[in-house]
């Protein structure tokens, strides 16, 4: 199949009609997946020649965050407090602002699985 981007994960999860999560547990080896959806998602990986690089099976050391807004001085007193609470663990927090919760979708979940986050925060409440 000829293509003019890398295959992703969310093309697989289309392909196979399942979900981004339920292939990436199918890529890492997950058990909790039934025989026949692992089969339609890796009929779909092998179709679209989905290439998925051996990263580390350990996570980063960083929590994701992703703000709606981020002009607030809640905003800031959210992640001066989380920064605080992640220092004995020298985790670090990478962080996103996205316009809706679309945008969350897609380039960015991708973005974020292939840093392998010790978690993610996602703020889509803005209190003033």
């Amino acid at each position: 199949m000829a293509q003019d981007h890398r295959t992703t994960l969310s093309d697989v999860a289309n392909a196979a009609q399942v979900s981004v999560a339920t292939v990436s547990k199918v890529v890492n080896g997950k058990t909790d997946i039934s025989s026949d959806t692992r089969e339609k998602v890796e009929q779909a990986i092998e179709q679209l020649g989905y290439f998925h690089s051996k990263q580390s099976n350990h996570p980063s050391e960083f929590i994701d965050m992703a703000f709606h807004h981020l002009d607030s001085s809640w905003t800031i007193d959210l992640l001066r407090g989380a920064t605080e609470a992640l220092k004995p663990s020298h985790a670090r927090i990478v962080v996103s602002q996205a316009n809706s919760t679309e945008e969350l979708c897609g380039e960015w979940l991708e973005e974020v699985a292939a840093r392998r986050p010790l978690g993610v925060i996602v703020v889509f409440r803005n209190l003033r």
